[in-house]
């Protein structure tokens, strides 16, 4: 059964994350175990006793989502020996393909999101950062109305008619007022950075110098890039295309687009909550599944038996 598998990005986190699965499943303490190892933290304590205000700082996110994504993963292929046969991530989300696409060791993704939350972090002194989903419309519309303004960009393109924008607070405030004018509706996101706009160059930048001395494999599958929809042919292009896509918007509708073209039976999202696996738009001929709990293995099970 071609399987295609998604991974999520920050703004899944939530204190509590991944311990049912880390109850029942020994492959995932030892997830757990090897993420604490590898960082010198604590990731149980991090990911089950965290408020909700420390989990949203970015270096405590990333590595927290990696890990519950991961291990999702994890117990697919051991439980029900699935094995991801394409695979795309939102954002951070990219990280784990990458990952399940066997073209980065967990230790070295782990060093890499933490170090990439803090460089994002760092990005933005001075500045009072703000996203929103702006919901209802297309995003040329949401684009028109943010074309003459400055501070807010649209930052990713979630859906045809969910496009999140993002920059400083009182520009994302007054981009939302003018929206809602068009008749769309606004959510805004509890995020630390205006991520994904041109104020994380220097983020960029360090990230870039950062993965030079990280090893980078082929990947096995096709795993499909963010800044450009367009499937990795090789690991040349990954260093590159991780760093660009921290100040480049994240086009997930194009990215879904692509991935439905490659033509999955089964799509499977892993993480701590269902969250992508409400932005795919068509396919509906295709079983898709969000597995972040013990009973979302045992439903899958039932299914694709």
């Amino acid at each position: 059964m071609k399987t295609g598998f998604l991974f999520p990005g920050q703004g899944a986190q939530f204190s509590g994350m991944g311990k049912k699965l880390f109850d029942e499943f020994k492959s995932v303490r030892e997830v757990f175990e090897l993420a604490s190892d590898t960082l010198k933290l604590n990731m149980k304590k991090l990911c089950f006793e965290s408020s909700n205000s420390e989990l949203k700082l970015t270096f405590n996110a990333q590595p927290s989502i990696l890990t519950v994504s991961f291990a999702g993963l994890t117990v697919l292929k051991e439980i029900l020996g699935m094995y991801p046969a394409l695979s795309a991530g939102h954002s951070l989300g990219e990280w784990t393909a990458l990952l399940s696409a066997g073209s980065i060791s967990f230790e070295d993704a782990l060093k890499c999101v933490r170090k990439r939350g803090e460089f994002m972090q760092e990005s933005i002194p001075g500045i009072n950062p703000s996203m929103a989903a702006i919901i209802g419309i297309s995003s040329k519309e949401v684009e028109d109305v943010l074309k003459n303004m400055e501070g807010v960009y649209p930052a990713n393109y979630n859906s045809s008619t969910q496009t999140v924008i993002s920059g400083k607070e009182e520009a994302v405030e007054e981009a939302v007022e003018k929206l809602k004018e068009k008749k769309a509706r606004a959510v805004y996101l509890n995020v630390s950075a205006p991520f994904h706009t041109p104020f994380m160059k220097p983020a960029e930048g360090k990230m870039r110098e950062f993965l030079k001395d990280i090893t980078f494999r082929d990947p096995s599958i096709p795993v499909l890039k963010n800044i450009d929809a367009e499937v990795y042919k090789s690991a040349d292009e990954i260093k590159d295309s991780l760093a660009r896509q921290i100040s480049s918007p994240v086009r997930w509708t194009d990215c879904m687009r692509k991935f439905l073209q490659m033509e999955p039976e089964i799509i499977i999202e892993t993480g701590p909550r269902p969250v992508l696996i409400n932005f795919i738009e068509g396919g509906e001929e295709i079983k898709k599944f969000s597995v972040c709990e013990p009973k979302d293995i045992k439903i899958l099970e039932r299914e694709i038996k």
